[in-house]
């Protein structure tokens, strides 16, 4: 891993979506789940009736203490990862140059990180020192890689109350 200058990180050289792939196909023991708000995969019926995305605020009797209660999980974990890593980010639009910047405070981390689980601005995450990659999805349930061994960032899902599925 080198740096190219204090905000940009060259993790995977040249980034594009199929080398990330091929990067995580590397990386030995490593192991894709999923962090969410749910303890369990939601079958069609419970989906139905569950809060799953921002938009949702004003349906259903969804209000935004409901999403900022899921969001500050979020945050607290990120926080968590924030004080023991470096962050790196990179755009998840297939049209970006995918250059990786470094994430230089907690406020930018949770615009950044506002903008992705509100789906407005999807963005992945590289936190190379505790060895893990977050992806942005959809329904408050965000793509992590890890080796399974990793207790400490399990650990940390779990002191926020989210689950790894």
């Amino acid at each position: 891993m080198k740096k190219k200058n204090s905000d940009k990180f060259d993790f995977f050289g040249e980034i594009k979506i199929d080398q990330l792939r091929e990067y995580e196909k590397k990386r030995k023991n490593f192991e894709k789940y999923y962090i969410t708000i749910y303890d369990h995969w939601l079958n069609e019926e419970e989906a139905s009736g569950a809060f799953l995305s921002y938009c949702q605020v004003g349906d259903d009797g969804f209000t935004m203490k409901n999403y900022k209660e899921y969001q500050d999980k979020y945050f607290k974990l990120f926080d968590m990862f924030f004080n023991s890593s470096e962050i790196y980010s990179f755009n998840d639009d297939f049209n970006s140059n995918k250059e990786i910047f470094r994430i230089s405070s907690k406020t930018e981390l949770e615009n950044i990180l506002s903008e992705s689980l509100k789906e407005i601005h999807m963005v992945n995450f590289v936190i190379p020192q505790l060895e893990i990659i977050v992806m942005s999805n959809f329904d408050l349930t965000l793509p992590i890689f890890l080796k399974p061994s990793n207790k400490k960032v399990i650990k940390m899902i779990e002191d926020v109350d989210l689950f790894l599925l």
